[in-house]
């Protein structure tokens, strides 16, 4: 049950904290929107290449290289992730050169998956 006290107020439209306020030709995004949708593609991203690991005929379409280089990749993503299980999370100092590479490891797996359909 949610009570007015559990903080769900935080998503009005007159708070800080809302996704988007009103413009002239209706809703506009937010900064926080934006972040939202910028995670939600982080997320999208990783999933894509967790998914490229557990299937078989993906390993021999991606071929070693990449396929290592997914598997190093989110093993690292894992490691940042379960260091910082029972602390607070950040997302460390390097997080911009790991996004950058889950990018362009992600984008190199769906140019070779997408040339072998």
């Amino acid at each position: 049950m949610v009570h007015g006290s559990s903080g769900w107020g935080n998503l009005y439209r007159h708070k800080v904290r809302a996704l988007s306020v009103p413009g002239t030709d209706g809703a506009l995004p937010t900064v926080r929107f934006e972040m939202l949708r910028e995670g939600l593609q982080d997320t999208e991203a990783r999933i894509f290449l967790e998914r490229a690991l557990v299937n078989s005929e993906t390993r021999q379409v991606l071929g070693e290289d990449l396929f290592a280089e997914v598997q190093a990749l989110v093993a690292t993503e894992w490691n940042v992730r379960n260091s910082q299980a029972n602390e607070q999370f950040t997302a460390g100092t390097d997080w911009f050169d790991r996004l950058d590479r889950l990018y362009a490891v992600a984008a190199l797996a769906q140019a070779r998956l997408a040339k072998n359909k």
